[in-house]
């Protein structure tokens, strides 16, 4: 029963920071992208700094954004918009999700740098992208991959030569090392929040881009999508340093409960 409430408070946890947050975020990029660029565009159309801005001659999506937030505030509904917003972000973040899943974790993750559960047990050669990847796709050193193979078949009856290695060992950590389990499931909510908001920033730039078709952009849309486009490496960076760790994490935790000692007398299933 402890260990479903812990499962439970983690699937709360990543429903929060891999998808709820990441819907919200992807609303903030519109506002800030058109509120910031109206900012641009009214700074450089009063070059003498005099004028000020204000809502009486500039319209902010800021404005309604609070609007649809605080309407009907002195009813007993209340809430209700509050409920409505959480449930378009809650799906919004699914959706995100999905693609920045395919995008990143599918083509260029798994397609170009192979997951780390591979690179980790493996001290092959690598290709020139991964290379330029090192952290994320180095190995483990040539002494612990043996023993960690050793010890794996021990457990399991084979060595490790796909990708089920990494589900064997999580099922494994997940059944014996609660610790183990809550600093593996820690990692995977770190590594969902960095890929889907990398996901959300893409997403916006290639819709921005798209929309141009029939709405020009500016050189200040330009501006404020280059730094987007910058948040977007810096976060598909540490999602991949995240997820670096998560794997190693995994395979640790697994070494470390079927030490040398337990060589000697397999555990009976």
């Amino acid at each position: 029963m402890e260990r479903l409430r812990e499962f439970r408070s983690s699937f709360w946890f990543y429903d929060i920071m891999g998808y709820l947050l990441p819907g919200f975020f992807f609303v903030c990029l519109v506002i800030i992208d058109y509120d910031l660029s109206t900012i641009m565009r009214f700074n450089a159309a009063h070059k003498d700094g005099l004028v000020s801005l204000s809502l009486e001659n500039v319209h902010f999506k800021m404005e309604y954004f609070f609007n649809f937030l605080t309407w009907n505030t002195d009813s007993d509904f209340k809430f209700t918009t509050i409920l409505i917003m959480l449930l378009f972000c809650y799906v919004l973040g699914h959706i995100i999700a999905a693609i920045s899943s395919y995008l990143i974790e599918r083509l260029f993750n798994s397609g170009l740098l192979k997951f780390p559960s591979q690179n980790l047990l493996d001290n092959g050669k690598r290709t020139w992208l991964q290379r330029r990847f090192k952290n994320y796709t180095r190995a483990f050193d040539d002494d612990f991959i043996v023993k960690f193979k050793s010890i794996f078949a021990v457990r399991f009856g084979s060595e490790p030569k796909n990708k089920d290695v990494f589900w064997l060992c999580f099922a494994d950590i997940t059944n014996r090392s609660p610790m183990g389990f809550n600093r593996v499931t820690h990692f995977v909510n770190l590594y969902g929040f960095s890929r889907n908001i990398s996901g959300a920033l893409l997403i916006y730039i290639i819709l921005r881009i798209l929309v141009s078709a029939i709405s020009t952009i500016d050189v200040y849309t330009l501006i404020i999508l280059g730094f987007y486009f910058s948040g977007a490496l810096i976060m598909t960076k540490n999602y991949l340093k995240l997820y670096y760790r998560q794997c190693a994490e995994l395979y640790y935790h697994f070494y470390a409960l079927h030490t040398d000692k337990e060589l000697n007398n397999p555990i009976q299933n």
